[in-house]
């Protein structure tokens, strides 16, 4: 009895269109359902959601981050902190969520009061370095709240013009929740995966350009360094765009005190040396931010985001990506004439 012939399990054109409009209306209805839910809650006035919202955050928020952060510091600290100093720490990421929520809901109307951060000798170490004329590099760290810390450089230094580079979002509503709120606090936003070109113009023109490589991102490139004593895969662009445009890089994080107010903490500038062999500085300019962000979150082990995958990447992991990447590429060359 002869086989039958294999059935073709491709679906047709027609239903993976569908598919896609399926997905975009699913995004759009969701980001719409966020947006307006943010606005909704951003009503509240900004002293009243401050003292709520650290409470909330602190009994729903333990439950889902508490593993992932646990793990974290015991890859960090292993036995040099107690079991009870990281639940400890615990408690105050989760609480420290709602002041973070609360300071973005009121960012996202316009109406983050200007005391709400203590700038302290940080507003001194940016406006000196502004006055040169050759931009800034301010890599920050998720600590804190790092776009609350962007509204207030943005505020405080209203006579350059700020921007952040993010990530972009895969879903558009999202982003441009993102891009609208930023664009409230007078800061422009840039994509990771766009031309550096707009970026390298914006520093030219003596501005100020925010940045946030303090997570694992193996779509960008990077090498491995030491954090917390561990190989993590750290972004370059940083010191790469130090060295093409010439501007220095100035680490400054924020950090809060036991009332939850935040404060921003900089560290000693790093600056570029002309001359020096491009793949040794590259690896000097990351190293040198790398440490100063360590050296922050070892002050204040409460106020960084530890749920995040840090040592996610590893080489083998990395080195098998850029392989899958590279077959897919070629297969997409061969498509048209197979």
């Amino acid at each position: 009895m002869a086989e039958e012939p294999p059935l073709n399990r491709e679906k047709p054109p027609w239903s993976k269109r569908l598919r896609r409009r399926w997905k975009r209306l699913r995004r759009k209805a969701l980001g719409l359902f966020v947006r307006a839910l943010i606005w909704t809650l951003s009503l509240i006035p900004f002293s009243w959601s401050r003292r709520i919202l650290p409470s909330i955050t602190g009994v729903l928020a333990r439950p889902l981050l508490s593993k992932q952060i646990l793990k974290n510091l015991d890859l960090a600290y292993g036995e040099q902190m107690s079991r009870a100093e990281k639940k400890s720490i615990v408690r105050k990421i989760c609480r420290n969520l709602g002041y973070s929520t609360a300071e973005t809901l009121a960012l996202f109307r316009g109406r983050l009061p200007r005391n709400s951060l203590e700038g302290g000798a940080s507003v001194a170490a940016v406006k000196a370095i502004l006055d040169e004329g050759k931009g800034l590099i301010l890599v920050t760290a998720h600590m804190g709240n790092w776009e609350a810390l962007g509204f207030h450089s943005a505020q405080e230094f209203s006579d350059r013009a700020g921007a952040a580079i993010a990530k972009r979002n895969s879903n558009p509503e999202f982003q441009k929740i993102a891009e609208r709120t930023r664009a409230k606090t007078g800061m422009e936003t840039f994509y990771q995966d766009d031309s550096p070109r707009a970026a390298l113009k914006h520093l030219k023109a003596g501005g100020f350009l925010a940045v946030v490589p303090d997570q694992d991102m193996r779509a960008l490139a990077g090498m491995f360094l030491p954090f917390f004593g561990r190989d993590a895969y750290t972004p370059t662009g940083p010191a790469t765009l130090c060295l093409v445009s010439g501007s220095p890089i100035l680490v400054t994080t924020s950090f809060r005190d036991d009332s939850g107010k935040l404060h921003a903490e900089s560290f000693p500038v790093i600056r570029p040396e002309r001359g020096a062999p491009r793949h040794e500085e590259v690896e000097r300019l990351t190293r040198a931010w790398s440490e100063h962000v360590e050296q922050s979150i070892r002050a204040h082990p409460s106020d960084w985001m530890w749920f995040h995958q840090r040592w996610r990447t590893t080489p083998e992991s990395l080195k098998a990506r850029k392989e899958r990447l590279q077959k897919e590429f070629h297969e997409r060359r061969e498509a048209p004439h197979s």
